[in-house]
């Protein structure tokens, strides 16, 4: 295990699971979620609001599970897919990643989901 220092507890936790995440089972990404977001909040405190984006519907599932059977209030799931999350196209680059139109399209997704949540505000660039 890494160790990582914890001195700053974070405000917003957001993790991203996807492309290399599609191998395991239900019960292994259920287990998997659990365990981390025990750690999450271990090292953060239990009011830190984590977001799960993502691509595949057994992690989106997983963590719609876990909120309903903890009453997380803090604990939230955003779901996208290649070529339906407000223009992306079907291209990937290797290994089925999304390539860089779709990288931003996901930021745009997350950062609206953030917004819509209460979770971020969207300041405005000068």
């Amino acid at each position: 295990e890494t160790e990582w220092g914890f001195e700053r507890k974070a405000d917003l936790v957001i993790l991203e699971a996807s492309t290399n995440d599609a191998e395991f089972s239900n019960e292994e990404w259920a287990e998997a979620l659990r365990k981390t977001v025990s750690l999450i909040r271990e090292k953060n405190g239990e009011n830190v609001p984590i977001v799960w984006a993502g691509r595949l519907d057994k992690q989106y599932l997983a963590v719609e599970a876990l909120k309903e059977e903890t009453g997380d209030e803090n604990l939230y799931a955003v779901q996208f897919s290649y070529g339906s999350s407000g223009g992306a196209g079907t291209s990937h680059s290797a290994a089925g990643h999304p390539n860089t139109e779709e990288q931003y399209v996901f930021g745009t997704v997350i950062m609206r989901y953030l917004s819509d949540h209460k979770l971020a505000e969207i300041k405005k660039q000068p």
